[in-house]
């Protein structure tokens, strides 16, 4: 987990604090927390041009649609 404090300052001297957790999961995590909630996995890129997971730029890029069985809970 990530977590991270953005301040924003103002010409009038305001300053507004926005914070917020990054929590990064493994492909498997992904594809649970995804079929429990209804979906059907189609593919997983590792990147935004289609490269096998683990040679992109790091990202997660999910093909997924509704499942025909009810979310587990």
């Amino acid at each position: 987990m990530v977590d991270f404090t953005h301040h924003y300052h103002f010409d009038d001297g305001e300053e507004i604090l926005s914070s917020a957790t990054l929590r990064f999961r493994t492909e498997a995590e992904l594809r649970d927390s995804l079929t429990r909630a209804g979906f059907l996995v189609d593919r997983v890129h590792g990147g935004w041009h289609g490269e096998p997971v683990g040679h992109g730029d790091g990202e997660f890029v999910v093909l997924a649609r509704v499942g025909t069985l009810a979310p587990v809970f």
